[in-house]
């Protein structure tokens, strides 16, 4: 024989003022990059117009992820100080986090920065070397 459990329900009005404020987990977040950063739309990860692309959700919180994770080792870094950092990323694939490390470092911080993409896969560095071209024309970014 089972004992009916014992809920409770408690209903309140709820105010004006109460249902405007923004909730805890309404805010918005706080992303290091835009949608209308020209390399996710080179790399396809947002349309043309600054759209993400649905399927391409889970890399951009990726890669945005990645530059937080970037940025707060380089506040507390010994490279803070430095007048140029130059990044070597090893096993680039598309480029999507060598992209991200560039434009966080020259466009955001403002920094002097040399990005060097090293990929083994010739199409990955054809495409790649396609997109520096077309999205950092002038800046110190190569694939290799």
């Amino acid at each position: 024989h089972f004992r009916q459990p014992f809920v409770a329900a408690f209903h309140r009005q709820v105010t004006a003022r109460e249902a405007s404020a923004p909730q805890a987990h309404d805010r918005e977040k706080h992303r290091h990059l835009t949608l209308d950063t020209p390399f996710l739309a080179a790399l396809g990860v947002t349309t043309p117009d600054a759209r993400l692309v649905p399927a391409m959700a889970r890399k951009f919180k990726q890669i945005n992820k990645f530059v937080e994770v970037l940025d707060h080792a380089l506040q507390v870094s010994p490279l803070k100080a430095q007048d140029r950092i130059r990044v070597a990323d090893f096993g680039s694939g598309k480029g999507y986090l060598t992209f991200a490390v560039h434009h966080h470092l020259r466009q955001t911080l403002g920094r002097d920065v040399e990005v060097c993409g090293v990929e083994l896969r010739p199409d990955l560095v054809q495409r790649t070397e396609r997109i520096t071209a077309a999205t950092l024309a002038g800046s110190a970014a190569r694939a290799r």
